[in-house]
Parts: structure tokens; C-alpha cells; sequence
């Protein structure tokens, strides 16, 4: 908010001051420019916005976890709905028992598709990783589709960034 599009006339008087801190004393000035040397912070200010909106992320979490316990009888139980993420998990997990009847890996793990994709993965990420350290090796890229795109002449630009192997 800048002094020319009238926030503070326009819209700061609607807020409520319980979920908003006021800058009276420049406590929200603080935040952005950095306190005054030897200053501590002014927690009293913070304490009842950081309790009202924790309170009403809380909510959505508990109104949310209400409403899988309604739905769950009748996607699991009536409507056996699949559940597509979960089956490379349940593929990791899936205990196999070998002739002798003891338990040995998975089959995914026996598979030599699987540690092919499991080693170009680890290799590629472990060799940006000692990249980090020694600058003089380079570096390979892992998103080669980002950039940035913009949306109007004086707008900040959006970082586009699509992992492709992770």
C-alpha cells in the first residue's frame, strides 16, 4: 500500500483491529525496515493477530478433517474410490515372501528399471550437490523449461519453475 492509492483513508478504517496490528507506534514499520538498534520486539503488538489468525487456520484444518470423516465411509467403504497417489507407496511397501516362505524385498525394489530411474536421479542430484562446493564444476540444470513471465509492462515478473526429475 502506497500513500497515492488511499489505503489507510479507504480501506484500514473497515479492518478489524483485533486481526490487524496498528501502526501507532510504527510497529508494522518495524517489521519491514528492521528494528532500531537495541530495540526489542514489539510482541504485544503481535500476540492477538498471531492468535486470531492461527485460530482461524486451526478452524479450516479441523473443518476439513470433519468433513474426510463424513466422506470416508462412503468413498472407501460404499464407493472403493482408488486412490492413484498411493499406489507407488503401496508398491514400496508390499511385503513378498520368497520360496522358503521368508520375507524378502518388495518386487519393485527387484526390478533394474527401478534403481536405473532411482541411480539418474540420486546421480543428478548428488552431482549438483557438490557443485555447491566446488563452483568449478558445472552445474545440471534441472528445470530446463524456466523463465519469467510477464504479465504487463510494470508488473514484477512470475518465476516459472517446473521441476522436471523430482
Amino acid at each position: 500500500a502506497t500513500p497515492e492509492n488511499g489505503w489507510i483513508d479507504n480501506v484500514q478504517p473497515y479492518l478489524p483491529s483485533y486481526l490487524f496490528p496498528s501502526n501507532d507506534h510504527q510497529q508494522t514499520t518495524f517489521l519491514y525496515e528492521g528494528l532500531p538498534s537495541g530495540a526489542s520486539i514489539p510482541w504485544e503488538v503481535w500476540v492477538g493477530p498471531i492468535f486470531w489468525w492461527v485460530t482461524l487456520i486451526l478452524a479450516g484444518f479441523v473443518v476439513c478433517f470433519c468433513l474426510v470423516v463424513i466422506l470416508r465411509k462412503q468413498w472407501v467403504e460404499s464407493e472403493r474410490l482408488d486412490y492413484p497417489l498411493l499406489a507407488p507407496v503401496l508398491e514400496m511397501v508390499a511385503e513378498t515372501r520368497d520360496s522358503s516362505g521368508r520375507s524378502g524385498w518388495p518386487v519393485l525394489f527387484r526390478g533394474y528399471l527401478f534403481w536405473i530411474g532411482f541411480g539418474l536421479a540420486f546421480g543428478i542430484i548428488g552431482w549438483n550437490i557438490i557443485t555447491y562446493f566446488y563452483t568449478t564444476v558445472p552445474r545440471i540444470s534441472m528445470s530446463p523449461n524456466a523463465g519469467l513471465f510477464y504479465f504487463a509492462r510494470l508488473f514484477p515478473p512470475l518465476l516459472t519453475h517446473i521441476n522436471t526429475y523430482t
